[in-house]
């Protein structure tokens, strides 16, 4: 399902990260140096689609979600789920947790449920172990936000020929540029369209613990294994045979490193071996017809490049494959939109 982010949606979004910004004690982004309001808007983009997600899975609802659109103290804990509750279309509210001097108090019964945004160019996805619940719910959603969103905000008159023209340097003072290093800049237009999100599903967290693999963290964090590519060779030369069965696949390299698990789908009787293995690089042998993480592999060899992941945080968490979500998940977001509506009748029915 894709979401167009509309200004209206826009809007809204600025107008939060610019109150934010005005309250936050110190607007610090993840190298420690104070942020200015442009990269404050970058760093919360990801709340962007808590805004609309659930307006349109919701849009013929008789209530609508509420989000945790408060903003905190540098002393109040970071516990709170991205949806609070829910608002009946006569302004009547049904609570799914509860502020308490300084923290997040969950109400039993009610569900508990965190958005999670990953750009388009992301291949994985990730959860902190410190978020990850069996029972709570995660909304993975991929955006697909232009790059320069935000000269969306600017005035038309900024885009004025005269503006453009005035910022010119006379061509004079080039005398020879054989290698082309001169960019001729193109004139600015005021984006129409700001991109859209795409809602790669809700996933309950016993689900995503299964498609992921727990990556430690500390002083020496585990940089795991991933897939960079996979592509067609002529021919390889045969050291051995190791059989890839259909489902989750683990490489494991000669130096007991361990790649994020695969998914590897055979049609009947093809079959897959390594024939020959390194560190990271791999050579396989496809007979018949097969696809390892969406991508189609017909009769023939292919090389298998790895790559590690940089990991640089002391947190440990789950890391797994985007496309694995979005093709062999567990989806459960008629589940969840099932459990709104009972809370929903149940609750109106007792309201006087």
């Amino acid at each position: 399902m894709e979401i167009d982010f509309t200004f209206e949606y826009f809007k809204k979004y600025i107008y939060w990260t610019i109150c934010k910004f005005k309250e936050d004690e110190f607007h610090y982004g993840i190298v420690g140096k104070r942020d200015l309001i442009g990269g404050f808007f970058d760093r919360w983009l990801n709340r962007a689609p808590e805004f609309l997600i659930f307006d349109k899975l919701l849009q013929n609802r008789s209530y609508s979600i509420v989000l945790d659109n408060f903003l905190y103290g540098q002393d109040t804990e970071k516990n709170s789920p991205d949806v609070i509750g829910i608002k009946t279309n006569e302004g009547r509210i049904i609570k799914f947790t509860e502020f308490v001097d300084g923290g997040w108090k969950h109400i039993e019964g009610m569900p508990f449920i965190e958005v999670k945004t990953f750009r388009k160019d992301q291949k994985l996805v990730n959860l902190w172990e410190t978020q990850y619940n069996e029972y709570h719910y995660y909304v993975f959603v991929e955006s697909n936000v232009i790059d320069d969103y935000i000269t969306a905000l600017f005035q038309e008159e900024l885009f004025a020929d005269e503006i453009f023209d005035s910022l010119k340097t006379p061509e004079d003072f080039i005398k020879s540029d054989s290698k082309q290093q001169i960019i001729t800049p193109k004139k600015l237009k005021r984006p129409i369209n700001l991109g859209f999100f795409k809602l790669i599903g809700i996933f309950k967290g016993g689900e995503v613990k299964n498609k992921c693999m727990l990556v430690e963290g500390g002083r020496n964090p585990q940089k795991p294994l991933t897939l960079e590519s996979i592509e067609s060779v002529p021919t390889a030369k045969i050291k051995d045979r190791k059989n890839i069965n259909s489902g989750f696949w683990i490489y494991q390299n000669d130096k007991n490193e361990q790649s994020l698990p695969m998914m590897v789908k055979l049609e009947e009787n093809s079959v897959i071996n390594i024939v020959s293995d390194g560190t990271l690089t791999i050579y396989i042998q496809v007979m018949g017809m097969a696809k390892i993480n969406g991508k189609p592999l017909e009769e023939g060899f292919y090389k298998i490049k790895f790559k590690r992941f940089d990991k640089s945080s002391s947190k440990s968490e789950y890391m797994g494959y985007k496309c694995i979500f979005e093709n062999d998940a567990e989806d459960v977001t008629n589940e969840l939109i099932g459990k709104f509506d009972a809370i929903y009748h149940n609750r109106i029915s007792q309201m006087p």
